[in-house]
């Protein structure tokens, strides 16, 4: 058996190699195709079945998107240094302290939109007597993208997204005619439904 690590580029390479060879006759010589060995990778089914961020489990009432359509949106908190103009725009603080908010906009709009530079220094919470409140180091923010796929964890007191292992749940309901139907979801694909009676 001869082994090649480079492969041939036309069949004639091959039919040079094999002239003088006593096992072959010219005949099969002239017939001989290369063959390329394809070999499957090797799948780990190793990591975890969650990502490590926790998130608020309760799904915000009418949020609607960028594009005007409605959307489904959790809350999570994210560091005040990775706060930008749209993410500010996009945090539930806009409506539910609106002083704190305009004191972190005007700090991005003093610094062109960086918020390395615009909360290098701390930022404190306004309170109703006018003295410094609590320091700021992170807000919550109106998160779509993570929010679509995931599962409840800690007696669904929280939500998480999928992990990176491939992972199968199934889920069981009865139909209108009292029959269980077995729902099965894969983190790489969408529900997939059977029935049994």
């Amino acid at each position: 058996m001869r082994k090649r690590s480079k492969p041939y580029n036309t069949p004639s390479e091959l039919h040079n190699e094999l002239t003088g060879l006593k096992n072959y006759d010219e005949e099969f010589r002239l017939s001989t195709l290369p063959i390329f060995v394809s070999r499957m990778p090797k799948r780990s089914g190793k990591g975890s079945a969650n990502d490590a961020t926790f998130r608020s489990p309760k799904i915000v009432a009418g949020y609607i998107d960028e594009k005007g359509k409605p959307a489904i949106a959790r809350k999570h908190r994210v560091s005040l240094h990775s706060v930008d103009l749209k993410k500010l725009y996009d945090s539930p603080i806009r409506e539910t302290d609106p002083k704190l908010y305009k004191i972190l906009e005007q700090r991005l709009k003093d610094f062109n939109g960086d918020p390395k530079k615009a909360f290098a220094e701390s930022v404190y919470k306004p309170t109703k007597d006018g003295k410094r409140g609590n320091i700021v180091r992170s807000i919550k923010k109106y998160n779509t993208r993570d929010s679509r796929s995931g599962f409840l964890v800690n007696k669904q007191r929280a939500f998480v997204n999928n992990g990176k292992t491939i992972r199968l749940d199934v889920y069981k309901r009865k139909n209108y005619k009292d029959i269980y139907e077995y729902y099965f979801y894969s983190s790489l694909h969408s529900f997939d439904k059977h029935s049994k009676d």
